[in-house]
């Protein structure tokens, strides 16, 4: 027997033939790095493509347990580390992600990295270092995205001064307006006709979130329409539904997602509105441009704006005299236009639980607690709730938002309270939910607590509603009074303080009060019918102050 030429069995699996064998297929792609990655297992250039290959491919755990085998090789790079933390901040996986930047700065310093690193430090309500962060990279790199950043984050950092945050703002501004993105738009907004009624356009990528539109809707809804043509300029999905909004016959939906910013500012433009306003700000940065000129005769800034835009497009800014005291006006871009009621007015539309009875009544203890999302839980207020669970014996905190899925992030969260002296068997931390079980979350809590100072909106309003009175106090920016502007405006007035210490004060005091429970109880019950007759739920009378501002401002 002669022996088998190697070549000539290659030949016969070219053929197919007379083996009863089939080609074995050619690896590529994913297959392929599995395989070099097999095949040169302690090769760290293998299992960095392997990991790339399957956190594109979505093969999220199978691309970390990748990157872990490369970490036990050792001498990591910095774009590396830096392209782990990225994947890890993708998973809201914060603290981890943050671990990975600073491995990464410690190989190679470089800006894109600071900047990645910036927005971990955020989520996390470490505000005041992202800024930093943030500012480090825009100054090295003159990157859009890194201006972005601080201008989105002065009003919310707490070192800031009214001062800073016009100046970030202003130069955001002045660099968006030389960018690509900007309003090249070559319509001219024609001063308004002699038609009877006011056309007046509200700009909003949010309008299918209910429990965000609820300002939106309760002005809207009410709008006098033989004084008011409405059109919305939504960049929600064709036939998404607007829970809350009720239709009306002369109304007019523009649906703009597909057009960019100079598209978008054109359709306004030729829609020949008398007023635009815009609900979204720095909420979504990415129709900031719009606004680097103005599309309409009058440009209002609204409902998410809370310190002054700095862009040039905008003529004024609604807000009241909670949110923007007297004399304080140098401090925005636009005329600040001050209503004569919250510039929150709002209405629940949406699905709510029932009131409960506070849980003090049944613990034996006493418990506060916040919905505010993990960014505007600064040190500042970690350190406020510290004191107000040190000066109530037994006291606990209830804390629920996304960010707190993670363990790691729960883990880091009370490991800053346990430097404060407050063991953890005195916090709950819980994750989001949906939104009906979400709002259940306030059945947990006696005493709703704000953030500051980056104010709660929503959670305000959503605790008020479950019956829940929220303890806030006058800061120093419109942001910190976001909260005091709602409150002030409903019968519990109380519970804005004057002063961070005072707010400690009062949060201390009604813990230890043994009649708090039955006033608790009271207050409660009786939350909803009282809110409805109050001026913070006037819907009708907000339509009206705006409808005669915007005639006012018509030329």
């Amino acid at each position: 027997m002669t022996d088998f030429d190697a070549r000539d069995f290659t030949a016969a699996l070219r053929l197919g033939g007379g083996l009863g064998l089939t080609p074995k297929p050619k690896l590529t792609g994913l297959a392929l790095l599995e395989h070099e990655a097999r095949q040169r297992p302690a090769d760290p250039q293998a299992l960095e493509a392997l990991a790339t290959a399957q956190w594109a491919a979505g093969q999220v755990m199978n691309a970390f347990g990748t990157w872990n085998r490369r970490i036990a090789l050792g001498d990591v790079s910095g774009r590396v580390w830096a392209q782990i933390g990225a994947a890890m901040e993708r998973q809201d996986e914060y603290v981890q992600a943050l671990k990975c930047y600073e491995q990464s700065l410690a190989v190679d310093d470089t800006p894109e990295v600071r900047h990645q690193m910036g927005r971990s430090l955020f989520k996390l309500g470490l505000v005041d270092e992202a800024l930093a962060q943030h500012r480090i990279a825009a100054e090295a790199t003159d990157n859009l995205s890194a201006w972005l950043a601080v201008a989105t984050l002065a009003p919310n950092a707490p070192g800031q001064t009214p001062a800073q945050i016009l100046a970030a703002r202003t130069t955001f501004a002045a660099k968006l307006a030389a960018s690509p993105v900007a309003n090249r738009m070559t319509c001219t907004p024609r001063p308004r006709t002699t038609r009877d009624r006011l056309r007046i356009g509200y700009v909003s990528s949010w309008l299918e979130k209910p429990n965000y539109m609820r300002p939106t809707w309760a002005l809207v809804n009410n709008h006098d329409r033989a004084r008011v043509e409405v059109h919305l300029f939504s960049d929600s999905a064709p036939g998404a539904e607007m829970i809350g909004y009720e239709a009306h016959e002369t109304d007019v939906i523009h649906n703009t997602a597909a057009l960019d910013n100079t598209a978008l500012a054109q359709l306004i433009c030729e829609t020949e509105l008398d007023v635009l306003i815009d609900i979204n700000a720095y909420s979504t940065p990415d129709r900031l441009g719009v606004f680097t000129k103005a599309p309409a005769p009058v440009t209002l800034a609204w409902q998410n704006h809370f310190g002054p835009s700095g862009l040039p497009g905008f003529h004024g800014i609604i807000g009241d005299r909670h949110a923007v005291k007297p004399g304080e006006d140098s401090g925005y871009t636009e005329e600040v236009h001050r209503l004569p009621l919250s510039y929150l007015t709002f209405t629940v539309a949406h699905r709510a639980p029932p009131v409960v009875d506070p849980p003090c009544l049944k613990n034996g203890f006493f418990t506060f607690g916040s919905l505010c999302v993990m960014y505007k839980i600064t040190p500042q207020v970690i350190d406020s709730w510290a004191e107000m669970l040190h000066g109530v014996p037994d006291s606990r905190l209830f804390l629920a938002n996304r960010t707190l899925d993670s363990g790691e992030n729960r883990d880091w969260l009370a490991e800053r309270f346990a430097e404060r002296g407050i063991a953890r068997d005195r916090l709950t931390l819980k994750g989001g939910a949906d939104h009906y079980d979400y709002l259940r979350n306030y059945d947990q809590m006696d005493l709703a607590l704000d953030a500051f100072p980056y104010n709660g909106g929503t959670t305000t309003v959503e605790a008020l509603w479950q019956g829940v009175p929220l303890l806030t106090f006058d800061g120093d920016r419109w942001a910190s009074r976001t909260s005091a502007s709602l409150v002030m405006n409903t019968h519990l007035s109380e519970f804005v303080c004057p002063s961070r210490a005072a707010m400690v004060a009062m949060a201390i005091d009604m813990g230890n009060d043994p009649d708090t429970p039955a006033r608790l109880k009271a207050l409660r019950h009786g939350m909803r019918p009282l809110l409805d007759q109050a001026p913070v739920c006037d819907g009708g009378a907000m339509a009206r102050a705006v409808e005669d501002l915007c005639f006012s401002l018509v030329k």
